[in-house]
C-alpha cells in the first residue's frame, strides 16, 4: 500500500492477542517479528525493533504513519498493495537510504 513499510519488511504482520506481561505475548510478538522490524499486537499496538534505539523510533514513524494512510485508504475504498516482489525490491534499495544516490 506503501513503499515506506519496507522500512520494517515485506509487511507487517498482526500477532493474535494475548494479555499483556504474559509469555504468550511475548511468543506471538516473537512469531509476528520473523523476517520483520514490526508487528501489530492486537488489541495491544504497534512493536518496533532496530539495531539501535534511533531506528527502532524511525521504524515506528514509518508504519504508524503507512497505518494512517492505509486507514484513511479503507474509508473511500480498498487500498491497492504493493506485491512482495516489488516490496522486497524496495527493501533492497532502502539498504542504502540516507547513504547517499545510487541509481538503478
Amino acid at each position: 500500500m506503501h513503499y515506506l513499510v519496507a522500512f520494517a519488511g515485506k509487511n507487517v504482520r498482526c500477532a493474535p492477542y494475548a494479555r499483556f506481561g504474559s509469555d504468550e505475548l511475548a511468543l506471538n510478538a516473537v512469531a509476528g517479528m520473523k523476517d520483520r522490524k514490526a508487528v501489530l499486537l492486537a488489541n495491544h499496538g504497534l512493536l518496533a525493533g532496530g539495531k539501535d534505539l534511533p531506528t527502532a523510533f524511525g521504524i515506528a514513524e514509518q508504519i504508524e504513519f503507512c497505518a494512517e494512510i492505509y486507514c484513511r485508504a479503507k474509508c473511500i475504498g480498498q487500498p491497492v498493495l504493493i506485491s512482495d516482489s516489488e516490496m522486497e525490491r524496495v527493501a533492497e534499495k532502502l539498504k542504502w537510504y540516507g547513504a547517499g544516490a545510487q541509481s538503478d
